[in-house]
């Protein structure tokens, strides 16, 4: 077992996926991540401001202020997340004293996890799940955008990977699509990091989905898209996936652009 208050230098250069495994006076936390390390480093950042998820866990650190860590196995990083939580699973199964607080198949449990309705975007009902993250993780996507667009309080998600969702049934539902409705659709041109011109794009998500495809982007497109509203604010000190910049004003070269005002 290693210390995790310590510095972490035997995963220095490396972003581990797989099962960890933390421990505090004989008492077993499992957890999985695709990037152990920047886990790890949460871990160790909730637990030292008394505010980590997991009560029992954090009881145990107040108390005897140590935690150790260990890799118990490492998985290839395109293994999917229902996969990964399995592998989870039936490892805290091998542990008798492990103080994980729910199932990482089923969801998060207790009074969080309440069922939730898909829906296809004309209405039809496809299925009702016992809660957001079993939803999530049986169908392989991010539990947030689920909740935002079911969650009666946000206004702008209509729809999340192609389904509508909802806590409640629906009635009479109408689909509305306000997909970049709180972004400008002025017509935005890229260029390398190095500032060369590449191509210009019509909005800003379809300027994303080009650099997700050019990237092999892994996650989903809308983060990019949000990378390059934030560049465009700041285009002389913030890059774009380390390869691009944006700007609202086509020139050959990026200087150019930023020159006549961006």
């Amino acid at each position: 077992m290693i210390d995790l208050f310590k510095r972490l230098d035997e995963l220095r250069g490396k972003d581990p996926c797989g099962i960890y495994h933390l421990k505090i006076n004989n008492k077993s936390y499992i957890g999985s991540s695709y990037n152990i390390k920047k886990r790890l480093r949460r871990h160790r950042f909730m637990l030292k401001g008394n505010r980590h998820d997991n009560k029992h866990l954090q009881n145990l650190y107040n108390k005897y202020q140590t935690c150790e860590y260990e890799i118990l196995e490492l998985c290839n990083n395109t293994i999917n997340n229902l996969e990964l939580r399995k592998l989870e699973k039936s490892w805290i199964e091998k542990f008798n004293n492990n103080i994980n607080l729910d199932c990482p198949v089923k969801g998060i449990g207790g009074t969080n996890e309440k069922p939730i309705y898909q829906y296809s975007k004309q209405g039809s009902l496809i299925k009702l799940w016992p809660s957001a993250m079993i939803a999530a993780r049986e169908l392989n996507i991010h539990f947030a955008p689920i909740h935002a667009c079911a969650n009666p309080n946000v206004k702008q998600s209509k729809s999340a990977y192609g389904y509508v969702w909802s806590y409640e049934p629906l009635i009479n539902y109408k689909y509305e699509c306000n997909t970049g409705s709180n972004l400008q659709t002025r017509e935005v041109h890229l260029y390398l990091k190095e500032g060369a011109y590449v191509q210009s794009f019509k909005s800003l998500s379809d300027c994303a989905r080009y650099i997700a495809d050019d990237i092999n982007y892994k996650g989903n497109w809308k983060t990019i898209r949000t990378n390059i509203a934030y560049v465009l604010q700041k285009p002389l000190t913030r890059n774009v996936r380390k390869k691009y910049k944006a700007s609202y004003n086509k020139a050959l070269t990026l200087t150019k652009a930023l020159s006549t005002g961006s």
